[in-house]
């Protein structure tokens, strides 16, 4: 019956090494996952806070350029008139 012991003992033991070297494991892959997608996100940040940037910037030209537009339209057309007569 001692031997029946035995075996156990070490068939349990070499079950719990071997589980805990995987969790062991699976412990480390996760970190350097999660390193990796806090990086991630750090540049989808900064990418969103450019095209926030960009997009401000459009905003607040967007009146002047059309005002220009607008000023280079009439003076297109008079231009035009002008060339048409002579």
């Amino acid at each position: 019956m001692e031997n029946a012991f035995e075996i156990l003992v070490i068939v349990l033991s070499t079950f719990l090494a071997i589980f805990l070297l995987l969790g062991i494991i699976f412990t480390i892959i996760l970190i350097k996952l999660a390193k990796k997608m806090t990086a991630v996100m750090e540049k989808t940040e900064e990418a969103v806070n450019n095209v926030e940037t960009a997009t401000s910037f459009l905003k607040n030209a967007a009146g002047p350029l059309a005002a220009g537009k607008v000023i280079m339209n009439i003076f297109e057309l008079f231009t035009n008139n002008k060339k048409g007569r002579g």
